[in-house]
């Protein structure tokens, strides 16, 4: 929860948008409770890095898997 507001916060706006209180609002709790997760902006953004590259992985899978099951193009223009 605390990842997602991160990123719907820095994704139009840009890192510098996100705050501590500006994200604690968005989740509803107070910024002792939101650092209590993390030690500080840096490792919330990381989170965000992490997630956003783990969305990427899922995605390159997902379509090696379609091309895999595709037949190759390159060779039904060889014959």
């Amino acid at each position: 929860m605390i990842v997602r507001a991160a990123r719907e916060l820095a994704e139009p706006q840009g890192w510098g948008a996100v705050s501590a209180r500006r994200l604690a609002e968005r989740v509803e709790c107070s910024q002792s409770v939101l650092f209590g997760h993390f030690t500080g902006k840096g490792e919330i953004v990381n989170a965000v890095a992490l997630e956003g590259f783990a969305e990427l992985a899922r995605a390159t899978r997902a379509v090696r898997a379609e091309v895999a099951g595709s037949p190759d193009p390159r060779r039904s223009e060889q014959r």
